[in-house]
C-alpha cells in the first residue's frame, strides 16, 4: 500500500528537518494545525459554558428550599458551645507543649 504524496512529503520533510526548507514546510504544517485547533477549543469551551450556565439557572434554589418554617436552624448554641470549648482545649494543651522542659547539658 502506498502512501499519498501528503504523507511521503511529510515524512521526507521530518527527516530532513534540520534542513531550512525543510523546516520551513514543518513550521507551516504546525501553524495551520495551532490554527485549525484553536477555534475549535474556542467554540468546545464556549458550548459548555453555555450548558453548564443552563445546568445551574434550571437547578437553583427553589420555594421550597427556602422555606424558613419548615427547616431547622443551622446554629444550635449547645453545639456550638462544645465546638468551642474543643478549640480551648486545644489552645490549653497548645501553650502546655509550646513550654519547653528544662534539659540539663550533658556536657557540663
Amino acid at each position: 500500500m502506498k502512501s499519498s504524496g501528503m504523507f511521503r512529503d511529510l515524512r521526507h520533510a521530518y527527516a530532513y528537518r534540520y534542513e531550512s526548507e525543510q523546516f520551513r514546510i514543518l513550521a507551516m504544517l504546525w501553524w495551520y494545525f495551532l490554527l485549525l485547533v484553536t477555534p475549535c477549543v474556542i467554540v468546545i469551551s464556549m458550548v459548555l459554558g453555555v450548558m453548564l450556565m443552563q445546568d445551574s439557572q434550571t437547578s437553583g434554589p427553589t420555594a421550597s428550599k427556602l422555606d424558613t418554617a419548615t427547616s431547622t436552624t443551622p446554629l444550635d448554641k449547645e453545639r456550638l458551645s462544645r465546638v468551642l470549648g474543643v478549640f480551648d482545649a486545644r489552645a490549653m494543651t497548645y501553650q502546655t507543649l509550646k513550654i519547653a522542659p528544662a534539659i540539663a547539658d550533658p556536657s557540663k
